[in-house]
Parts: structure tokens; C-alpha cells; sequence
């Protein structure tokens, strides 16, 4: 097609020859751009999620693990206490759950459990739309401080039941 509009024999040759090889080259482009930037892309993701709750002056809410785990959430959002805003989940509770759900204890494997499904329930339900964030601190070990730190960037409110967490 562009080679037509051209009208020069040499580009149509080469087009004609050489078309599928170009796109397929571009898309592996594009695929190791978006892998080597994913990191920046995800920081971008972040400020232009603060920025347009900010705008439209919605409420964003991480949740903690505790808060899953406890449950009580879901009943907050069933009954519309908690009516706007969007719910922020950090990769690294899902991953916290997720340890806890694998865990030897049947004490701790209960819990995590009961987070994980406590989450599915909330994105069933569909009262406020749920968030997964890959942000990662490496320089940051624990999730509570990855918690304070998330919530800061993106001017949100932290969601938790631990005591100490929510002193912090």
C-alpha cells in the first residue's frame, strides 16, 4: 500500500519482500521496550493514578493484609459505608497472602486463605473497582513500610486493622 503511493519499483520490491519480516521485527521491538521499561511504566502508572484521583477528587485506599484477613471490609463495602473510591491492592500483600496460604502452620495457612478469597469476594462483588499494584521498593523489606510508602506517593489512605500499623 505504501509502496504504491510511492510508486518507486525499489521500495515496492523491497516491501513486497520484505513486509512481514519489518512488522514482525517492530513487535519484538516494541516487546523488549515495554519489558526494559516496565519499571519506569509502572511509576508512570502510579502518578497518573494520583494525579487523576486527585483531579476528580476520589478517595483511593490501600488495603493491608490484616484488613483482607479480617474480613470486615467486605461488610463495609456491602453496606455502602465505604461508597466511593478505588481499592488499592499492593503486589506485595498479595504475595504475603500468598506465602501465608503455603504456609506448614494450619493456623497461618487458614488466614492466608481467607485473605485471598476475601479479595476475590470484593472484586465479585463489584461495589468499588480494585487496583493490583506491581510497585515494588527494593530498598524497603517489609510490606508495612511498602504500605506507608505506597499510600504517601499516591496520597491515599491506608486500610488496616494492625494496631501498630495504623499508629505509624
Amino acid at each position: 500500500f505504501v509502496a504504491q503511493q510511492l510508486g518507486q519499483p525499489n521500495v515496492q520490491e523491497f516491501w513486497g519482500n520484505f513486509s512481514l519480516l519489518v512488522k514482525v521485527l517492530l513487535a519484538y521491538l516494541g516487546l523488549v521496550l515495554v519489558v526494559k521499561k516496565f519499571p519506569e511504566l509502572d511509576s508512570v502508572d502510579q502518578k497518573l493514578l494520583s494525579a487523576w484521583a486527585k483531579r476528580r477528587g476520589e478517595n483511593l485506599l490501600v488495603l493491608d493484609t490484616s484488613a483482607l484477613i479480617d474480613g470486615r471490609i467486605c461488610d463495609l463495602l456491602k453496606t455502602k459505608f465505604i461508597s466511593d473510591g478505588t481499592l488499592i491492592v499492593a503486589r506485595c500483600v498479595l504475595d504475603e497472602l500468598q506465602h501465608l496460604a503455603d504456609d506448614q502452620d494450619g493456623q497461618k495457612r487458614t488466614r492466608g486463605r481467607r485473605g485471598l478469597d476475601m479479595l476475590i469476594k470484593i472484586q465479585e462483588d463489584g461495589c468499588l473497582p480494585v487496583r493490583i499494584m506491581d510497585t515494588d521498593y527494593r530498598d524497603i523489606k517489609e510490606t508495612d513500610q511498602k504500605l506507608v510508602r505506597l499510600s504517601q506517593e499516591l496520597k491515599a489512605k491506608l486500610v488496616t486493622t494492625d494496631y501498630n500499623l495504623y499508629k505509624v
